[in-house]
């Protein structure tokens, strides 16, 4: 019984709606807002049916849309599973999964899986109902569709429940009450505390689910949807059934049964009423109230509630001691009691292979999980190193920039000042050459004065010898005049007024000579001076006062104490100097 009430409680959950859908023509878009404002409640189901003709009606208009079509084919499953018809709704939910556009319209692809949801956990397909659920779960959260997490939580919470599992259902209940909490869904909130109720009785927290219960029958849903009304009373007298509370809510819910005129209620309430009387010791109320579960349950084949009603009509009977009739009813009750434990066990096994799948399955989540983490980590760490490595090599290239470019500016630094250096030094060069070229004309005007000098002497001397040889002048007074002239022409003053003129034009150069040719008399190195500049032998000789023949004779002496050989040329040896 109790797990009845969990599936329709998890059934509820989900049909609440979280986000609209997306707009595609207004008057079926009208037509869907009908349908969501009504899912919550009691609506006539014949208004249902007519909206729905109505949405066929609109997309046989508009083929070339077929999401009119499945979102019509969407509202028709949600129609027959209201209408206990598990199967065909799945039948239709899987015809319009296969037409939707997911790409486009993902969020009615997820809508139409929530049914699929409800079927598996009908058929017992708890993992695919899980699996639905946790996939349902992960599209909401990317979206943001805070009140479709808080509904995939309640059926999860409920799913494991089932499993036995109360207290990780109540890690997804508490967590659908905050989100409901937060978005003023008061309606919702209490809806699913009856949930949360459920697991606390199943954690053995009876106290605090009672209380839980009696908190939600003070609130105004109750007074508007009889049906959950009907679902608190029944889990009020499951959980208090010796307390005169129980008596209290068992009385509350058989009288609100018979007004609401559902099957199920009624039957389940007449149990309880039954089982009141009995503990009372009053087998005649007992038997009229389990014979009126009886005769509804004639319709219906469930063992879960023949075996409590034939079992209370059987203990009646044994307490007015009608022996025949209490063994009568309890044999039957063995026969339903053996069919019942045979159909327990096979679902607590399935249940339990269910469970283990589930485990299995999110082990496996977990594992994926981590290694998704790893990946993420060993991604991390490549790009960390790739970051690292493209800033060391950014660095070492800008480094090696930076000293390119400072040798490149220091290169230029240096070839400008290279550049301003061998223009300071040319036109050092240039002064000097200028001073030099200066000397050298002062040399030559000089030599050329001297030489003109010492030619004039000589004219001189020959025209004094002719006239002493004539009778013009006395002879004693021509000697006199040829030693002055001699000793003049001769004297250390006019070579030492030309070497200094010339060591100005060619510093270093007796230095030098000296050095290569230690020999090298006085004489000598003034002939050197004498060739260095120029001169000829015959421009020597009248400088030297001296033939050409002695000069051509001194020149070749010269040559053999300098270090040139045959085929080489003095004056380029002394220019070299």
């Amino acid at each position: 019984m109790k797990w009845y009430i969990l599936i329709i409680v998890c059934s509820i959950s989900l049909s609440i709606s979280g986000k609209n859908w997306e707009p595609v023509y207004q008057p079926f878009d009208s037509l869907t807002n009908l349908w969501e404002q009504s899912m919550g409640s009691s609506a006539d189901i014949v208004q249902k049916r007519q909206w729905l003709r109505e949405m066929y009606a609109i997309a046989r208009e508009h083929k070339a849309r077929p999401v009119f079509m499945w979102r019509a084919m969407h509202w028709e499953a949600w129609l027959l599973q209201k209408t206990d018809q598990p199967d065909s709704a799945f039948a239709v939910t899987q015809r319009a999964l296969k037409m939707v556009d997911t790409l486009q319209y993902e969020y009615d692809y997820k809508r139409l899986q929530k049914i699929c949801i409800n079927h598996h956990e009908n058929k017992g397909d708890y993992l695919a109902a899980y699996k639905a659920c946790k996939s349902q779960l992960r599209f909401y959260e990317q979206i943001g569709d805070t009140l479709n997490m808080a509904n995939i939580y309640v059926s999860l919470g409920n799913m494991l429940n089932n499993f036995h599992e109360a207290n990780k259902a109540l890690v997804y209940l508490q967590k659908a009450e905050h989100i409901y909490r937060s978005i003023g869904k008061t309606a919702n909130v209490t809806g699913n505390r009856l949930n949360i109720a459920n697991s606390l009785y199943l954690a053995g927290r009876r106290k605090e689910a009672v209380d839980m219960l009696e908190n939600i029958l003070t609130t105004p849903i109750i007074r508007q949807d009889t049906a959950f009304h009907l679902q608190v009373l029944a889990s009020m007298c499951s959980y208090i059934e010796n307390d005169e509370r129980g008596e209290k809510y068992t009385r509350e819910a058989y009288s609100l049964a018979q007004s609401y005129g559902k099957i199920y209620p009624i039957i389940k309430s007449s149990i309880n009423m039954g089982a009141i009387f009995f503990k009372k010791a009053n087998p005649d109320s007992a038997l009229y109230y389990y014979r009126k579960a009886w005769n509804y349950l004639q319709k219906h084949d469930d063992n879960e509630i023949l075996l409590p009603t034939l079992n209370g009509i059987a203990f009646s009977f044994r307490q007015k001691q009608q022996w025949d009739s209490a063994y009568i009813y309890l044999y039957t009750a063995g026969f339903y009691r053996d069919s019942l434990q045979q159909v327990n066990s096979l679902s607590e096994v399935h249940r339990i292979e269910s469970r283990a799948a589930i485990e299995r399955y999110e082990a496996n989540l977990l594992r994926q999980k981590e290694e998704a983490r790893m990946h993420r980590i060993i991604l991390l760490l490549i790009l960390a190193l790739v970051s690292v490595l493209a800033a060391v090599s950014c660095y070492i290239f800008w480094t090696q920039r930076r000293k390119a470019i400072t040798r490149k500016r220091m290169q230029e630094l240096e070839n400008r000042e290279l550049t301003t250096r061998l223009e300071k030094e040319q036109l050092q060069n240039n002064y000097y050459q200028l001073e030099i070229d200066s000397k050298n004309r002062e040399l030559t005007s000089t030599t050329l004065m001297l030489i003109e000098k010492n030619k004039m002497m000589e004219e001189l001397m020959k025209r004094i010898s002719s006239g002493g040889e004539t009778g013009e002048i006395g002879k004693r007074t021509v000697l006199e005049l040829k030693n002055q002239i001699k000793a003049h022409a001769c004297q250390e003053d006019e070579w030492q007024f030309f070497r200094i003129h010339f060591e100005q034009v060619h510093p270093g150069f007796f230095n030098k000579l000296k050095n290569l040719c230690p020999t090298l008399t006085e004489g000598e190195l003034r002939l050197c001076a004498y060739i260095r500049t120029g001169m000829e032998n015959k421009q020597i000789a009248q400088m030297l006062s001296q033939q050409p023949d002695t000069i051509k004779k001194a020149r070749y002496r010269l040559r053999k104490k300098t270090p040139i050989g045959q085929e080489d040329s003095l004056e380029d040896f002394l220019r070299s100097i």
